[in-house]
């Protein structure tokens, strides 16, 4: 499938099993919850002040692979803009 998958769509959506979508949700969550820092240092820097998206990329930088994997899924915390701001 080479459309990206979206946390808020319903599996069928997405084409997968609804316990994959489920998955998705709580490794986000997860990775919320071991991060709360540095995603709170992000998403301040994305919604208050426009001109420091600077910062939040290098506090996303410093995270590992698979939680920043989290926090750039399509449909996750991120509205589109921000998430257009960090890629």
């Amino acid at each position: 499938m080479d459309t990206e998958r979206n946390v808020q769509h319903c599996p069928k959506c997405n084409g997968e099993f609804p316990s994959q979508n489920e998955n998705r949700r709580q490794w986000i969550l997860d990775v919320i919850r071991e991060n709360q820092a540095e995603v709170s240092e992000i998403l301040c820097d994305l919604s208050y002040d426009e001109k420091n998206i600077t910062g939040a990329k290098s506090v996303l930088d410093g995270m590992q692979q698979m939680d920043r994997d989290a926090i750039l899924m399509a449909g996750g915390i991120l509205t589109k803009e921000q998430w257009e701001q960090l890629k």
